[in-house]
């Protein structure tokens, strides 16, 4: 009798200590391990216990999240299962920054460049001070209107090495009508970006590249070389503060190689 009473107790005992808070425990575990699909299942477990924990919730999006492979042929189901947790961690907490963040980022890989802006434009308003979304507001800005561009410049036979504006053709006013708002609310994002972050590198790159289209969709010379001027200039300032971050930060510099690489690319996009 004592013996079955011992272990019915030891079993509650057990069970007891495999909680909410244990499941939890063993999910962070295993995501430190990089074993996201046994992260994922002891956090499903953790939520079944407690399922208005918000944090469960995130931890579960992530864990599918980064399962999530966009180069395979059919990664739908962890796609799904990754934006319905961040769902549910904005119907308990509509203002994560890590939820919104998160599905920015995963409209981002999937391809889906709208659904990325206006989650990006969701997380600013709730977190003004947040530059990586204005970086990648901007980003995208670059990434929708390029290929259209892109593809003007090769129809119209134009080479880069000779950077004027495209000319006057209904091809030109549909750019200008579709992309011009895109293009001048990527730069103003990335000003925004550079103003919490003077030195951010790669926000002064897409900001190169936006003002460089935009110097394309220019009416005349004057205004098309003044804008690859500071277009220039920006990439240049990239370059510089890329390299003092990498001999400041004590890691090795760029390669030589590399380095003349990227300043070739700047003089050719940028010819004085």
């Amino acid at each position: 009798m004592r013996r079955l009473f011992a272990s019915g107790f030891l079993l509650v005992a057990a069970l007891a200590a495999q909680d909410w808070q244990w499941w939890r425990q063993r999910g962070v575990q295993a995501f430190q391990a990089f074993d996201f699909p046994q992260a994922a299942e002891a956090f499903q477990k953790a939520i079944e216990l407690n399922p208005g924990e918000v944090e469960l919730h995130l931890y579960l999006g992530q864990a599918w999240y980064m399962q999530f492979k966009p180069c395979c042929l059919e990664p739908e189901h962890v796609e799904r299962k990754a934006e319905d947790e961040f769902a549910k961690v904005l119907e308990l907490d509509p203002d994560n920054t890590a939820a919104l963040a998160s599905l920015a980022s995963l409209s981002f890989y999937e391809g889906n460049l709208d659904n990325a802006t206006s989650w990006n434009k969701k997380l600013v308003a709730v977190a003004p001070q947040n530059k990586d979304a204005y970086y990648f507001l901007g980003l995208l800005a670059w990434r929708k209107s390029y290929p259209a561009y892109a593809t003007a410049r090769a129809q119209a036979k134009m080479s880069e090495r000779k950077r004027r504006p495209l000319p006057p053709s209904a091809v030109k006013q549909k750019l200008i009508s579709s992309f011009s708002s895109v293009i001048e609310d990527g730069i103003s994002n990335l000003k925004r970006a550079l103003e919490l972050d003077p030195d951010y590198d790669d926000a002064m790159t897409y900001m190169s590249l936006l003002i460089s289209e935009r110097a394309g969709l220019r009416d005349s010379a004057k205004e098309c070389s003044r804008d690859l001027a500071t277009a220039k200039e920006w990439a240049q300032r990239a370059l510089e503060t890329k390299k003092r971050k990498a001999a400041t930060s004590g890691a090795p510099d760029r390669m030589p190689l590399q380095q003349d690489v990227q300043c070739s690319t700047i003089d050719r996009l940028y010819p004085a």
